[in-house]
């Protein structure tokens, strides 16, 4: 399994390999904005700092890479506490200057070497326990002097347990099966360190290495790069072949060793003076297959169908269609991406929303934009527009499907109208060429486009519309005719 891992981090920093094999692509996608909501405004601004604190971009970047290299992470995580001041303005205006004190919070974030840390035990119900491998006998003295209280280390401690004494049987196993010649363990702290895979059943310790499928297609792709070199390379080495004599008129030998010495003698002079007997001939290897892209695009097809989770078979060439693909590598990163919140969720953000009363309310991890898109779909954009008119959906949840902040565009809208609206006059079509700026648009006063009251147009001719309201006490009988309801 390490070497799978250690196999799997070479092919990812490899440069003939990079380009399909490297995740730059997918983060980039996933991860445009993470932000935190809670229901309290106050609350959800503590968390937003929080996540500041551990600068939780980066580290959930640093997340998506290990898992699309070895399906796995392991999480270290420090806590402190720390004060909180409140950022923003009140509703008249004044800066906040509310301080929340001794939050016990989260305050580092570090990602672990997969190759030194090894699940240990029955993972039926979340039971195993992460098991520390020390590189050196100089980290083996640091431990034990921490643990032994001869020595002061907050990172140690924050780490470390204790010790691991494995039975004979988990001993025999770590050495058979993960070849780990280590003579001393060391259990990691579980309030401390967490782990995040992919989708792997409980009696399996590590999940399977989605790259290890693609290592024999990334090895042809070698090989037909290295054949390629060799052609490229036997091309420059060309042999040089001079024939004397035709069919009709045979060289006699005479002739034949009179040319040798003349061509030794006269190799480095691009001039030889023969007769219509005499042909020169370039041998190189035929270098028509060499460098085709189809041969490539072949392999790179299949890699990225096993890298980008897509269920495509047969001659893919003949069979694409990029609005479809993109949609089913979308839907992909999505999942991936949606795993990773709740792992985030379980093992930071419950934990420091229980150690502290002032939390009333879980928060929630969100990404911006909230879907991964890889196409432009106007059908879900009208959808979207369509719920935000019927009131079913606010403003902030529409902004952040284009991935634009709610708070950001209102502060913008209020400086345009402060500074700029005067300046550039915007019209509103269709509003009688009135500018935004105008505070308060006059309401029409009728016709159909003014809600259809009585005292404007678009009544039909007959129907009394728009006219005063008849007396039926003035009829032509006197009322003799009226009936009583």
């Amino acid at each position: 399994f390490f070497f799978k891992q250690k196999t799997a981090y070479e092919i990812r920093n490899c440069d003939w390999s990079s380009d399909v094999c490297s995740s730059d692509l997918t983060e980039s996608l996933a991860f445009s904005k993470v932000s935190i909501e809670a229901e309290d405004s106050e609350e959800e601004d503590i968390w937003n700092q929080i996540a500041e604190n551990i600068n939780l971009d980066a580290r959930l970047r640093e997340m998506w890479r290990e898992l699309a290299t070895v399906s796995q992470f392991y999480v270290f995580q420090w806590w402190g506490t720390k004060n909180f001041k409140m950022r923003g303005r009140t509703a008249d205006g004044r800066r906040r200057k509310k301080v929340v004190q001794g939050l016990r919070v989260p305050i580092g974030m570090t990602i672990l070497d997969p190759k030194k840390i090894i699940p240990v035990g029955s993972g039926f119900f979340n039971l195993d326990k992460l098991v520390y491998i020390p590189e050196n006998s100089d980290e083996v003295n640091l431990i034990d002097d921490v643990l032994n209280r001869k020595r002061e280390d907050k990172l140690v401690s924050a780490l470390i347990d204790g010790p691991f004494n494995p039975s004979e049987v988990e001993l025999r196993r770590m050495k058979n099966e993960f070849d780990i010649r280590a003579t001393k363990l060391y259990v990691c702290n579980p309030r401390n360190v967490w782990r995040h895979t992919l989708t792997k059943p409980q009696y399996q310790n590590f999940a399977d290495v989605r790259m290890a499928s693609i290592f024999e297609l990334l090895d042809m792709k070698n090989q037909l790069r290295e054949m390629d070199r060799s052609y490229l390379i036997g091309g420059t080495n060309f042999i040089i072949l001079i024939k004397k004599g035709s069919d009709q008129i045979p060289a006699k030998p005479a002739e034949v060793q009179n040319l040798q010495a003349n061509v030794r003698t006269l190799a480095r002079v691009p001039v030889i003076v023969g007769d219509h007997r005499l042909s020169i001939e370039i041998i190189t290897p035929k270098l028509d297959t060499t460098l085709q892209s189809d041969r490539y695009d072949m392999l790179d097809a299949r890699i990225a169908v096993r890298l980008y989770q897509m269920f495509v078979s047969g001659n893919m060439s003949a069979r694409d269609d990029s609005i479809k693909l993109g949609r089913v590598i979308a839907r992909g990163l999505e999942s991936r991406r949606h795993m990773i919140r709740r792992s985030v969720e379980q093992y930071v953000l419950r934990p420091t929303c229980d150690a502290n009363q002032y939390f009333n309310s879980m928060p929630s991890l969100q990404f911006h934009p909230r879907q991964v898109a890889l196409d432009f779909d106007p059908a879900l954009a009208s959808f979207f527009m369509d719920l935000r008119d019927r009131g079913e959906i606010s403003r902030e949840t529409l902004l952040a499907q284009i991935d634009l902040n709610e708070d950001d565009e209102a502060r913008k809208r209020e400086r345009e109208q402060e500074f700029f609206d005067s300046i550039f006059k915007t019209q509103v079509p269709f509003n009688g060429g009135n500018s935004v700026s105008q505070n308060k648009i006059d309401s029409q006063a009728g016709g159909r486009t003014g809600g259809g009251n009585r005292n404007g147009g678009g009544a039909a001719p007959g129907t009394g519309q728009g006219q005063e309201p008849v007396n039926p006490s003035k009829n032509a009988d006197n009322g003799s005719n009226r009936k009583n309801f």
